[in-house]
């Protein structure tokens, strides 16, 4: 599954929107909020630049490590938030 993939059906669930909202304290009600934040958190214009751009694809899956461990009720280590 490429990340961009990832990326969306991440964004469908409800417990990592909560897990952005927590993390990013914004309100990240649906996937298009979803969305927002994961661009935001990368720094891309577009969730498909996750394939391409290896500084983007390495944050993202910073953020994927920090939901497992909001899931896992582990503290989380934000030195990769941008």
């Amino acid at each position: 599954m490429n990340m961009t993939r990832g990326a969306v059906m991440l964004g469908q669930k409800a417990s990592f929107r909560r897990f952005l909202s927590d993390l990013m304290g914004i309100a990240v009600r649906d996937e298009q909020d979803a969305a927002n934040a994961v661009r935001t958190f990368c720094d891309v214009h577009s969730r498909r630049e996750l394939n391409t751009n290896h500084q983007a694809a390495d944050r993202y899956r910073a953020l994927v490590r920090l939901f497992n461990r909001w899931m896992n009720n582990e503290p989380l280590d934000q030195e990769s938030h941008p």
